[in-house]
This record gives C-alpha cells, structure tokens and sequence, in this order.
C-alpha cells in the first residue's frame, strides 16, 4: 500500500502517491515556472477519467517525458523492478543493472558461475524473480 498525498497544483487539488509527489517536487524545483505547474495540472486533469482518483509514479513520469523532463529532473525514488526492456529470462538481472547502475551481463556472468559452482545462483535468481515486481512499461 502506498502513501497518498494532497496537493495543489495550479489552483487545483490532487490526489497523488508519495514518489510521484517526490519525483513532481524534483521537477518543479528545478524548474519553478507557473507555466510548467499548468501543463502537470492539465495533464493530471486528463488522467483522472472513470474511477481514476489518484496520480500515480508512473503518471508523473509518463507525463514528464511527454512534457520534455527527464528521469534526472525528477530526482528518481530508486525501486527495484524486473526490467523487461533487455531481459533474457525474467528480467531480473536487467532490473538489477539499472537500480545498481551496472551493466547487467555482469549480474549475469555472477548468476551464472554461481549456478555452475553450487548451484546457490539458480535459486537465488528464482527468489528475486518471484519477490521482484515487474516494472509497467509506460505508454
């Protein structure tokens, strides 16, 4: 379950998750323009059709690439997801490749010699696969 904040955005109130909120202060300091606070409420404003209530992480990012933001202006939270983008098998030695900030061959290699020298790498692997969510590829 994740924390939910209230914020006014432009004249108007939100409902957003905390690490979207984190990741919308990241952009908004760094570029504290009424404009910029405008196109995000107009956005949000979008977003919030049926029974859509809260702003997501994932929204905040869609959006802020749509805007021209990157990752960088967002001051991204760092999770752990298994990253389909690049995967072999599940994913999970790309989505520790991108938290860790490595080349995920390199978790590879490791997962590898660990299977082959006592088998401790197949099994830890399959723990991570389960225990890691699989990141939402944004639209």
């Amino acid at each position: 379950m994740k924390r939910v904040i209230s914020m006014h955005l432009d004249g108007r109130i939100f409902q957003i998750e905390e690490d979207g909120y984190d990741a919308l202060a990241g952009i908004l300091s760094r570029h504290p323009n009424i404009n910029v606070e405008k196109q995000f409420a107009d956005k949000f404003e979008q977003k919030l059709v049926g029974n859509k209530t809260v702003i997501t992480y994932f929204d905040v990012i869609e959006i802020s690439y749509n805007l021209g933001f990157t990752i960088t202006d967002a001051r991204r939270v760092k999770k752990l997801y298994r990253q389909p983008k690049g995967k072999i098998l599940a994913g999970v030695c790309s989505g520790l490749g991108e938290y860790f900030d490595i080349d995920p061959v390199i978790f590879r290699i490791v997962f590898v010699i660990s299977f082959v020298m006592a088998a401790v790498g197949f099994w830890v692997y399959i723990v991570i696969w389960i225990i890691t969510p699989k990141y939402e590829e944004l639209l």
